[in-house]
């Protein structure tokens, strides 16, 4: 194969060679993803929501923040 033709290979386009209809394993990947994206959402709201309460107890009571 010569060097044209491999990269040719690399850049060409195979979107038309995919099916538009999503497989199987790309929609179970596709909820996992989801799944995952909420707790991490929740938990990181959680997180932010203890964090905003400890910098305002530390102002309430007059300790600087370096």
């Amino acid at each position: 194969m010569s060097g044209e033709n491999f990269v040719r290979g690399i850049f060409q386009d195979d979107s038309k060679k995919r099916s538009p209809v999503m497989g199987r394993d790309a929609k179970i990947n596709l909820e996992l993803a989801v799944k995952i994206q909420r707790i991490l959402r929740f938990y990181l709201g959680i997180l932010n929501e203890l964090m905003m309460e400890l910098f305002l107890l530390l102002m309430f009571y007059g300790v600087e923040i370096a």
